[in-house]
């Protein structure tokens, strides 16, 4: 009963394998692995019937079923032959087609004449009875040896033999795992027939080598990148040794205990101290022996601190020659090629290590295709593997034909492609494997500051540019005095005052008219000091206004923001602050707070200010932020005042060590509330200053907004 159990089990892996390649998006590997899945599915199922019938007592029926399943082994085989043919492409395919077209014929006629029937009596079991076709060779026997092991040893003999005459590398692996899937069926195969001249039954074992070189087959043929054989190799020499062969310790140990003890207690106390022994001499050995089995190469976390040194403040030279050694160094890669797009949305060469000046267009549409699958690094051989590129597949080889590179990463701004590095293929013709493409992933927002700072501010005089758009100055964060006509046309003032206490800093104010009834207006802080956090600021100014020209909805836009904070600025950059929205038919601010330290509002009709606590997440914490957003609002009425401010403001402290405080904000609100805004975003300001007596030695930015009618 267990043995039909068994081959009914192989029916169903088969058949599931059958219906995931028949509904799957269709490809040529697809195609060819369902010629030999459908047929062996066949087989499963005339072997699971056959043994069912013969265990019943069903003999008239059983004779047919088996021979059937013999049929189908020959279909399956002819599949399995036919398949290394074409993935090998040789040029006599079609000649080797109709050979193995009459080979296979042949074997229906052995199956005709020779094959005998599976039979089953309660004293013999199951059995074969066979016809020879010659003396001592009976038609089972030659079935086997020729459509059960020949076939699988020809194709495996035919893939290694391509293996030295394909270009790709992509291809190259996949040969040499399509020669070891037939080999691991082969395995199973070679076992069953040992066995099968001692119990017949052994036979049904047919199946399960289909099922296991088909598992591993699909496997195979799903890769797109190139995987480092040798890696795989000594995590599987590590994993035997220094798992397996210790749990091997382990459990004969345990088992010696439990021999020399009948008390429960004491085989607690004692396997509990073997097992830690053991585990100490595993680590010990471990350790020891590291290198004969070969640390894989781990180089992301020193590409990562790397990248961290990049000073943009040195210019554009240094840029282009700091970023490009370290990328080679710890990626070893032969070279790159750096390009932006300018103004006419044309990828421009920027650096190149072979002496390129290509000139793409960015909205070629295979950048609009990676760009709408949110694709970042793609590789040759994942475009030349994967199916899902098919479309775009000839431009970009062309791209990496004409750049002699291997790897595309990608830069974006929105739905703008920005920029992009081409890498070359790595030295000594080592290959690019998923963890070189995990840490190239990972290390997607270093890549986009430096393309974002060639395209957007190398290109001008570097003090200029500090003065205008990095500098805490009245140009940058001051800048909506400019928007002071349209506020007080509503009856709203609004003032800000910012101080960077190193010159450059991460404090982010800004104000956007989104039509003739609301504005939206931000305040907040991005973590780190000079360059590297003002960069950030600057850099989600720009994605912010991106993302308004397409997304309507608050809490949505603040949770791209978030996202893309976390994805593509560097680990560990963090905004806190507030977006908000003035509804000014309605004289109503509706805000989501993400972290603002402060919040403190004068209420004219109470004559008392108080602090407005409100929940909010810092962005850049966490990927989704949606379920901790919650948006809130306030009607102001005549009189009103609101003021924000950052943490710089509130954490300042004396000589004597006092904090500034909310506190203290509170009382100059209350005591000034008559006042317009920008008096009262100097009077604090001045406090301030009065308060520490010293340098400020932290960025400190106030918003003021007061309602008049």
């Amino acid at each position: 009963m267990g043995l039909i159990f068994f081959t009914y089990f192989c029916v169903i892996l088969l058949l599931v394998d059958s219906s995931y390649l028949s509904f799957h998006q269709s490809n040529r590997i697809n195609v060819l692995l369902n010629k030999i899945t459908v047929p062996a599915t066949l087989v499963a199922l005339c072997i699971a019937l056959s043994v069912h019938l013969t265990f019943y007592g069903k003999t008239t029926i059983q004779p047919i079923v088996s021979t059937c399943a013999f049929f189908f082994m020959v279909l399956a085989s002819y599949h399995i032959l036919n398949m290394a043919f074409i993935i090998s492409e040789l040029k006599a395919y079609r000649i080797l087609q109709k050979i193995n077209a009459v080979f296979h014929l042949t074997g229906i006629g052995v199956i005709i004449f020779y094959v005998g029937r599976f039979q089953w009596d309660p004293l013999r079991g199951f059995y074969f009875v066979q016809r020879d076709i010659i003396p001592g060779m009976s038609g089972v026997r030659f079935f086997m040896y020729v459509y059960i092991f020949l076939v699988p040893v020809l194709s495996i003999v035919i893939c290694f033999v391509k293996m030295f005459f394909v270009k790709s590398n992509i291809h190259r692996q996949r040969l040499l795992l399509h020669g070891l899937s037939l080999g691991l069926g082969l395995a199973i195969w070679i076992a069953e027939y040992r066995y099968f001249l001692i119990f017949s039954w052994v036979f049904s074992f047919i199946p399960f080598g289909y099922a296991a070189m088909l598992a591993l087959d699909n496997m195979v043929f799903s890769l797109t990148r190139v995987f480092d054989i040798k890696q795989i190799l000594f995590g599987l020499i590590r994993f035997i040794v220094f798992t397996v062969l210790f749990a091997a310790v382990a459990g004969l140990t345990t088992a010696g205990i439990m021999q020399l003890s009948h008390s429960v207690s004491i085989w607690l106390v004692l396997i509990t101290i073997s097992c830690v022994i053991i585990f100490f001499i595993r680590n010990f050995v471990a350790g020891k022996l590291g290198y004969i089995f070969g640390k894989t190469a781990d180089y992301e976390a020193v590409l990562d601190a790397e990248l961290q040194t990049l000073d943009f403040g040195k210019g554009h030279d240094a840029v282009l020659e700091a970023f490009p050694r370290i990328m080679k160094q710890h990626v070893t890669c032969k070279g790159l090629d750096i390009l932006v797009s300018d103004e006419n949305m044309n990828l421009q060469t920027v650096y190149s290590d072979f002496n390129h000046h290509n000139t793409l267009s960015a909205n070629l549409a295979c950048f609009e295709y990676l760009l709408s699958q949110n694709t970042i690094v793609i590789t040759k051989t994942e475009l030349i593997a994967n199916y899902q590129y098919e479309s775009i597949r000839d431009v970009l080889l062309d791209i990496f034909e004409t750049t002699q590179t291997e790897i595309l990463i990608s830069m974006r701004e929105g739905q703008k492609l920005i920029g992009c590095i081409l890498l070359a293929p790595k030295t000594h013709s080592a290959e690019y494997t998923p963890y070189d493409i995990r840490v190239l992933s990972n290390m997607y927002s270093y890549f986009f500051l430096v393309i974002y700072y060639l395209r957007n501010i190398s290109k001008q005089d570097i003090t200029a540019t500090i003065d205008r758009e990095v500098e805490m100055s009245d140009q940058v964060i001051g800048s909506i005095q400019n928007y002071k006509d349209t506020l007080e046309a509503h009856h709203f003032s609004m003032e800000s005052i910012a101080y960077s206490a190193h010159q450059l800093g991460g404090d982010f104010i800004d104000y956007i008219t989104l039509n003739d009834k609301r504005a939206m207006f931000l305040i907040g802080d991005v973590s780190g000091k000079g360059l590297s956090a003002s960069m950030s600021m600057v850099i989600l100014k720009s994605i912010i206004h991106t993302y308004l020209q397409t997304i309507s909805d608050f809490k949505e836009l603040v949770t791209k923001v978030n996202r893309f904070i976390k994805d593509n600025l560097p680990r560990g950059t963090f905004f806190a602050g507030l977006f908000g929205i003035i509804d000014f038919p309605t004289n109503t601010i509706y805000y989501l707070n993400c972290g603002i330290p402060l919040m403190s509002m004068y209420i004219s009709s109470y004559k008392n200010a108080i602090e407005i606590q409100g929940e909010g997440r810092v962005l850049g914490f966490v990927k989704n932020i949606a379920p901790f957003l919650k948006v809130r609002k306030i009607t102001l009425h005549k009189g009103d005042v609101i003021v924000f401010t950052t943490d710089g403001l509130l954490e300042a402290t004396n000589l004597k060590g006092d904090r500034f405080g909310s506190d203290r904000v509170g009382r100059i609100l209350q005591e000034n509330s008559d006042a317009k805004a920008s008096q009262i975003a100097r009077t604090i300001y001045n406090n301030l200053l009065d308060f520490i007596l010293r340098k400020i030695d932290d960025d400190v930015t106030i918003l003021v907004l007061k309602y008049n009618e």
